[in-house]
This record gives C-alpha cells, structure tokens and sequence, in this order.
C-alpha cells in the first residue's frame, strides 16, 4: 500500500563544508527536482545548437562536438542538474564571506552557481546531501508510522495490559500438586 508522504515546508540546513559552508534549501520535492531536469534539458539544447552553428560556420571542427563522447554527454548533462537543484532549491547560506574573511556575502544565484563550478567538493556535498535528506526523510516517514490495514485497520484496544507475570505451566502443575 502506497502512502501520500507530508512535505515539510521548513527550510533545511546542509552542512556542506563542515564548520565553513552552509546552505539554506527548500525541501527536494517533485517539483524541484523536474524544474533542475528542465534548466539540464534547456542549456543542453542551447550548448548543442550553439556547436551545430560553430560547426556550419566552420569556427570549431566536428571532433570538438562534446555530445559525440556519451561519457561526456552524462557529466554534462548530471552537472546542470546539480545546478538546476541549486539554482531552484537554494536559498541561502552562511560561510560565504568577502575576500577579509569577516564580511558575509549576500545570497545570489549567480554567485552559488560559480561556487559550484569553481569547487567540485561543494558541488558533491550539495548533491548528496540534498538528494539522501529527502531519500532518509521519506524512508523515516514511511518507518515511523505503519499504516494499519486489513481488520485490525481503525480498531482500538479492549483489553488491558496484566498487572502481573503469568505462570508457566510447569509451575502450574507444581502449583496444583500441593
């Protein structure tokens, strides 16, 4: 039986580099998750017309097509999803700080999405800690509160708990017999 799993509407913390870097997001939910497919889908389509007419215009060579290699085609194509769950997903942080060290920086998108291209550790971290929380928050959700079914499903308790032991019956018998 599937249950309709609560979303939680708080925002959730990352520690992405521990005691340095922090990022404030928004639950994962379906809805974030294709908006990050749909950013992927739309830069590949732009990447690729933008080497269809460098090729027509002869500025690059056909072997410089980076969607002919299927490996590099996956790595481009999971690198803006990652950004595309940054990019709708985010929201803020704490850590991120002028060139003194001291002054935090105010959020902005542009700038989370060169932390991510700059720094692989941060995009890594970003990734998997965003798309497990919401796998362990559904998997907790789904452990936590079995859903009763059958014909026990909605039935309260008429009995109580004894308030004693019972005894074996072994020592029944002993019982008996004297």
């Amino acid at each position: 039986m599937y249950r309709l799993p609560k979303q939680s509407k708080e925002l959730v913390t990352l520690e992405i580099l521990p005691g340095l870097l922090k990022f404030k997001v928004k639950p994962l939910n379906s809805l974030i998750f294709e908006e990050a497919r749909a950013y992927a889908s739309q830069i590949a389509t732009e990447v690729k017309k933008n080497i269809e007419d460098a090729h027509l215009t002869g500025a690059i060579s056909d072997e410089a097509n980076t969607f002919s290699d299927p490996c590099k085609a996956v790595a481009f194509s999971q690198f803006n999803v990652i950004k595309g769950l940054a990019l709708s997903g985010v929201v803020g942080w704490e850590g991120v700080v002028e060139d003194d060290g001291k002054t935090p920086i105010k959020f902005d998108k542009d700038l989370l999405v060169q932390i991510l291209e700059a720094d692989p550790s941060v995009m890594n971290a970003f990734y998997a800690q965003y798309t497990t929380s919401y796998a362990r928050l559904y998997q907790a959700k789904e452990e936590s509160s079995p859903v009763q079914n059958g014909t026990s499903a909605g039935v309260q308790k008429t009995a109580n708990k004894p308030n004693r032991k019972a005894k074996t019956a072994s020592t029944a018998k002993a019982d008996v017999a004297n």
